[in-house]
């Protein structure tokens, strides 16, 4: 086993397959676009060093993509969308009308968005 992990997302289309690619301390290495052709993935996977891991959502290129790359990719993961919907946190309640909007402290307008306009910036 070497110490240099590849994972490995995929997106499988009908025309062209997006992969991703990050080092194992998470940093992104690589984005593709190929054609979704067995000869073009593998093609794309033979470029890649190091220990290889694999994962996609389960849907309509999922068994293929899975016995594609099962015997070129030691550790698959294929996901559930709709357990990982499920695994969402819940969602943070609102902020109490106690707290104090962020800009309002600096006196600035909070009734609407900043305006990149450098006019509105005010001067420190």
């Amino acid at each position: 086993m070497s110490g240099d992990i590849k994972y490995i997302g995929m997106d499988g289309h009908k025309e062209a397959m997006v992969i991703a690619v990050r080092s194992g301390s998470g940093q992104l290495v690589m984005e593709s676009i190929v054609e979704t052709k067995a000869s073009s993935i593998l093609q794309f996977l033979q470029g890649l060093r190091g220990e290889l891991h694999g994962t996609w959502e389960e849907g309509a290129w999922a068994s293929w993509l899975y016995d594609l790359l099962q015997p070129q990719v030691p550790r698959v993961l294929v996901c559930d969308p709709r357990r990982n919907a499920l695994l969402k946190p819940a969602p943070t309640p609102p902020a109490s009308s106690a707290t104090p909007h962020p800009f309002a402290a600096a006196g600035n307008d909070t009734s609407s968005p900043p305006s990149s306009s450098p006019g509105r910036l005010a001067a420190r």
